[in-house]
């Protein structure tokens, strides 16, 4: 474990999923032990378990599996 803050498995699900190569409109994205296990679409989404979390993406919301997001909004007291 490297300090996360939930133990089980984590599904995005009904996101629109960017990939490098192609985009599924209706996707799912599947996180264990903070590494992501699988991507896909809908149709091809493992079960999910009780236990297990799972946030449903219908909102019109993107998931780019990867992507760290770099920008800042101000560092050393300063806001910019």
């Amino acid at each position: 474990m490297k300090g996360s803050f939930f133990l089980g498995e984590i599904y995005l699900t009904n996101a629109t999923i960017v990939l490098e190569h192609k985009v599924l409109p209706k996707g799912y994205l599947h996180i264990k032990d903070e590494q992501i296990q699988s991507v896909g679409e809908m149709k091809d989404c493992p079960p999910i378990s009780e236990q297990d979390k799972k946030y449903d993406c219908t909102d019109k919301q993107y998931v780019i599996p990867g992507m760290i997001d770099i920008h800042v909004h101000g560092a050393a007291g300063y806001d910019f």
